[in-house]
């Protein structure tokens, strides 16, 4: 329906000539637009829109012949902007069609950091130390948000008919309803996406990677996207919210630079990083990162540190 047809329909509506179903139609319509609760002269001062307000009464009045039949005091505004002359209806139309621009605004974490947010859906993303993230302030066509770079965990409110996603690196993690958890730091071979619970796709482009249910893990390396499938107890996927670091099989480098973003420390090795010392188990990121250091000089039995100046540590490895 064009401009000129829409403004026929609501002077028949004004004037009691429409039928009900054009009646419901015109009712629909300026629900929808008082919903939105933008209305003309929206910027000028109190006394200016009075004197709008008054303009608009007696445009309805001047061409209908009666007092517009319209309760709330914002549907008749909106009914006055298509009997408001050429000029001013053209005005509007054109000030409502164009799309209120949508904010994607970054939340960031520092070293040791972690932050949570509620999105505008309920759902809600926990970000995990040195990351960020970037999420519309509103959503509209889709539910897509962009993890930059680190850790977050996500718990997303399940709407069948609008499926969430999230964007990391070059893949795409297409959620219904779920809670799950996507690692993806730059300094990381892959990138990590477990599933606590229900169900995710993950894709690179048109390729399917994998499905992923309960409890499951997949590991994507970078460049090649080759992947790996592990389980994984739930309690493990969400450990970093819960104050602890979980590593399973993981390379020493790995763990080193994780250490790096939960704790202001950097780590420089002397010589050559060993490739066959990996590390499982879990530590309490209560613990000093001195601590952390002691234990794992004594589970490898090959690794020392030294401290060399404040927060930086010289790593020497037996090989």
């Amino acid at each position: 329906m064009n401009q000129s047809q829409f403004q026929t329909l609501v002077n028949k509506y004004l004037s009691g000539q429409a039928t009900t179903e054009e009646a419901a139609l015109v009712d629909q319509w300026l629900d929808a637009m008082a919903a939105k609760g933008t209305m003309p002269g929206g910027d000028l001062s109190p006394e200016e829109k009075e004197l709008l307000r008054r303009k608009m009464f007696l445009a309805i009045r001047k061409r209908t012949g009666q007092l517009p039949q319209i309760k709330s005091w914002r549907r008749w505004v909106a009914a006055a902007a298509v009997v408001l002359p050429p000029a001013v209806a053209a005005w509007w139309f054109t000030s409502r069609s164009k799309p209120e621009s949508v904010q994607y605004p970054v939340l960031s974490t520092g070293i040791g950091e972690q932050k949570m947010i509620h999105l505008g859906d309920s759902s809600r993303i926990w970000l995990a130390p040195n990351s960020r993230l970037r999420y519309p302030e509103t959503f509209r066509d889709g539910r897509q948000v962009t993890l930059l770079s680190g850790e977050a965990y996500f718990d997303v409110a399940r709407q069948p008919e609008h499926p969430f996603s999230v964007k990391v690196e070059s893949l795409q993690v297409d959620v219904l309803g779920t809670a799950f958890n996507i690692r993806a730091y730059k300094n990381a071979p892959s990138v990590a996406v477990a599933v606590s619970n229900g169900k995710i796709r993950v894709m690179h482009g048109v390729r399917e990677l994998g499905t992923l249910t309960e409890q499951q893990q997949i590991l994507v390396a970078k460049g090649s996207y080759e992947i790996s499938r592990h389980q994984i107890a739930a309690e493990n996927i969400e450990a970093w919210k819960n104050d602890r670091l979980f590593f399973d099989n993981t390379p020493l480098a790995e763990v080193l630079h994780r250490l790096e973003d939960y704790y202001p420390v950097r780590f420089e090795t002397v010589g050559e990083m060993a490739q066959d010392i990996r590390i499982s188990g879990s530590f309490n990121l209560r613990m000093k990162p001195e601590n952390i250091m002691s234990i794992l000089e004594e589970f490898t039995g090959r690794v020392h540190f030294k401290a060399t100046n404040k927060g930086i540590y010289t790593v020497t490895i037996q090989q």
